[in-house]
């Protein structure tokens, strides 16, 4: 995230900006969770930037990624892997893994995220489903989180050759303390799924402006086979 791009506006008109060109409703593949989904990408971002008045990184949190969806889809499926758990969201994005744990039963779901505004629209997601989320500004590929998770999610976030061992060998770390590792994938070039099981596979609908194609294939992977 760029330090110096200008941070979110006030609650109302960040809702504003998003109903307006991001409207508010089921997420692909996961009806039982509600996102903000972006009609046009750049027409999102031009809009942004006009509002706070200076550049922004690509609004990705207006976007429910492939990956992530997958993870959700599981979740919603098979409560089990999260109820009763703690639960690390691994890049929170626009919400919609952690929101589904949330609905799923976690005790308690921390979204950590380097990009205020996913942190925002992730507040104001989970607000309208009805959840609690705690979200943080957090680098997990840099410091690890302040509570030992008992269920990590990690959606899509290996796709930079220089982070991507970074990040797996902090998942590892927590895997080894512990933790349950739901991981979800869409055919990144650096994910490693060495060590993983497979768990299910979807065929989901996509942004083409973001992704270069219609509907991308997401895969689930744990490190274990199921949660007993």
């Amino acid at each position: 995230m760029d330090p110096t791009a200008p941070p979110p506006p006030e609650d109302h008109d960040l809702e504003a900006l998003l109903d307006a060109h991001a409207p508010f409703g089921p997420a692909p593949l996961c009806p039982e969770v509600s996102v903000f989904q972006a009609r046009d990408l750049y027409e999102l971002w031009g809009a942004a930037e006009k509002l706070v008045g200076g550049i922004l990184g690509p609004p990705f949190w207006a976007v429910p990624w492939p990956a992530g969806l997958a993870i959700a889809r599981v979740i919603l499926d098979a409560p089990v892997w999260a109820r009763g758990r703690r639960v690390l969201d691994v890049g929170v994005g626009g919400g919609v893994v952690a929101i589904a744990a949330a609905k799923a039963g976690a005790s308690h779901v921390v979204g950590a995220d380097v990009d205020p505004w996913a942190l925002r629209v992730s507040r104001i997601a989970a607000r309208r489903n009805r959840v609690d989320l705690t979200l943080i500004d957090r680098d997990l590929a840099e410091r690890d989180p302040d509570e030992q998770p008992d269920l990590i999610l990690a959606a899509d976030l290996e796709y930079e050759r220089g982070r991507a061992p970074l990040i797996r060998q902090r998942l590892d770390a927590l895997v080894q303390a512990g933790a349950v590792l739901l991981a979800g994938d869409a055919g990144r070039t650096f994910f490693q799924r060495e060590g993983l099981r497979p768990v299910a596979k979807f065929t989901i609908p996509v942004s083409h402006a973001v992704e270069g194609t219609e509907i991308r294939e997401a895969r689930v992977f744990s490190s274990e086979s199921n949660t007993g």
